[in-house]
C-alpha cells in the first residue's frame, strides 16, 4: 500500500480506512494478496460469507444431482433388465449411452441457466470441481472401457462409490450442510460392501440403481426444496 506521497510506506494497513462504502475490504474476495492480512474477526466473517454463498450455490446444483441420479439410476435398471433377458443387450448399451450424453447436455444447460444466480468463490469452485472431476473420470472409464472391451464392472462400481463419497464429503465440509456427510457415508458403505465380495451379481445392478436414486437423486430433490424455500423467504422479505 502506498502513503499519500505515492511511495511505499512501512505503516500497517488500517482496515477501517480501506473499507469501501459497502463495507468490503479491497482484495478480500481475491484472497487479499501478498502483504495484506485481514484482522481475525474479518477473516472469520469472510469465511462465513463464503460458506453461505456455498450453501446458496449447492441448492442450485441440486438440479444436477437430480438429473444424474435419475439418468444413471435408470441406466442401471435397464442394464439389469438386459442381463436377465427381459430386453435385448443392445437396449442396455443404449441406456448407458443415452444417460451419459443426456446427462452432460442437461448439466451444461442447467449451468448456463443458473450462471447469473450462482454465487462463486473458492469453496463453491472446490466442491463443483470434485463433482465435475468425478463425472469426467467415470465417463472416460466407461467410454474407453466399452470401446476397447476392457471395462471392468467391479472396478468401475467401486470407483463410482469411492469418488461420489469424496465429492459429497467435500461438499458437506465446504458448505456446512451436515446431512450431506451421511450421503458420503452411504456411498462408502456400498464401497466396503463391494470390496469384500469377490464378484458382482446381476442384483448388484439393482443395488446401484437404487443407490443412484437414493443417494444422488433424493439429495438433489431435497436441495431443490431448500432452494424454493429460500427463494420464497427472499420474495417475502423474510430472508
Amino acid at each position: 500500500m502506498q502513503d499519500d506521497g505515492g511511495t511505499a510506506g512501512p505503516h500497517k494497513t488500517d482496515p477501517a480506512r480501506c473499507q469501501d462504502a459497502g463495507g468490503a475490504i479491497p482484495g478480500a474476495a481475491a484472497g487479499a494478496g501478498p502483504g495484506f492480512e485481514l484482522p481475525a474477526a474479518q477473516q472469520l466473517a469472510l469465511i462465513r460469507r463464503m460458506m453461505a454463498e456455498g450453501r446458496r450455490a449447492v441448492v442450485l446444483d441440486g438440479q444436477h444431482m437430480m438429473v444424474w441420479g435419475s439418468l444413471i439410476g435408470t441406466a442401471f435398471f435397464v442394464q439389469y433388465a438386459a442381463v436377465i433377458g427381459a430386453v435385448g443387450a443392445i437396449v442396455g448399451t443404449l441406456g448407458w449411452a443415452v444417460a451419459i450424453v443426456l446427462g452432460w447436455a442437461l448439466s451444461a444447460w442447467i449451468g448456463a441457466r443458473t450462471a447469473g444466480r450462482r454465487p462463486g468463490n473458492k469453496l463453491t469452485a472446490l466442491y463443483a470441481t470434485a463433482f465435475i472431476g468425478t463425472g469426467v473420470v467415470l465417463t472416460l472409464t466407461a467410454v474407453i472401457g466399452w470401446s476397447t472391451g476392457t471395462l471392468d464392472p467391479r472396478g468401475i462400481t467401486v470407483t463410482t462409490c469411492g469418488l461420489l463419497g469424496v465429492a459429497f464429503l467435500v461438499t458437506a465440509v465446504a458448505t456446512e450442510i451436515g446431512w450431506l456427510r451421511l450421503v458420503a457415508v452411504g456411498w462408502w458403505a456400498l464401497l466396503a460392501l463391494f470390496l469384500v465380495r469377490p464378484a458382482l451379481s446381476a442384483l448388484d445392478l439393482l443395488v446401484m440403481g437404487a443407490a443412484m436414486w437414493g443417494l444422488v437423486l433424493l439429495p438433489g430433490l431435497r436441495l431443490i426444496v431448500l432452494q424454493r424455500r429460500a427463494d420464497g423467504r427472499a420474495a417475502t422479505g423474510c430472508g
